[in-house]
């Protein structure tokens, strides 16, 4: 299987590198990156088969960490600041309502 320094080529060697290279990869990145073509001219959402037609060009489940984790921060930052804000400016949600509109 493996060749050390000086050791000749046999014969099986060669035909599976030969069987190696003569195999044809059909790898393409326009199916990835592209939606399939839809026939009808009404938007649908799945095929009769169930499968989905469009397909989105975001990381959903990336999307979601992201939104998740936007949403516990806007959380602890209005449980800390909540006696701060009413110390300092009177009302409870001024800082919180400072991190909304950063937020946004």
């Amino acid at each position: 299987m493996f060749r050390t320094v000086g050791e000749r080529v046999g014969l099986n060697s060669a035909t599976r590198a030969g069987r190696r290279r003569s195999r044809k990869t059909t790898w393409s990145l326009t199916g990835f990156l592209a939606a399939p073509p839809v026939e009808s001219s009404a938007p649908q959402t799945r095929s009769q088969t169930g499968k989905r037609i469009g397909h989105l060009k975001i990381d959903v489940p990336l999307l979601l960490v992201v939104i998740t984790l936007l949403i516990f921060g806007t959380l602890i930052v209005y449980s800390a600041s909540y006696d701060y804000s009413l110390t300092w400016y009177g009302d409870p949600n001024t800082i919180f309502n400072r991190q909304l509109v950063f937020l946004v």
